[in-house]
């Protein structure tokens, strides 16, 4: 007689709550609340591109791997100045990559722009 073991492996669920931030003319801050189920999260992908007064994707698609899943934050850094991007998030495990987050946007500041502390 043989024993068959069913395993149930989902990916990770979409992160929540990110928010974006303007660092500097040519960096952005963000951050998210992890996904609430229970994969181990090995890291996130941040998706981010720049998009037009219509928030239509201009060019395309850059992403920013972070390793390790107890990160739930990134810095992304040689944007353009004055320039609206629009930020997504996504968890990876050993199951796969999981669903984006919902959309987040942000304007880079200007050129010369009083750094806000």
């Amino acid at each position: 007689m043989s024993t068959v073991i069913l395993l149930s492996i989902t990916v990770p669920h979409k992160p929540t709550k990110v928010t974006t931030e303007p660092l500097t003319s040519s960096a952005i801050f963000v951050e998210w609340e992890p996904p609430n189920n229970n994969e181990i999260i090995l890291g996130y992908y941040v998706y981010y591109y720049e998009t037009n007064n219509k928030d239509e994707m201009v060019g395309h698609e850059l992403v920013q791997i972070m390793q390790g899943g107890n990160k739930n934050e990134a810095v992304i850094t040689n944007l353009k100045a004055d320039t609206q991007y629009s930020v997504q998030v996504a968890g990876y495990a050993l199951s796969g990559v999981g669903k984006r987050s919902k959309k987040s946007t942000v304007n880079t500041k200007e050129i010369g722009m009083c750094q806000r502390y």
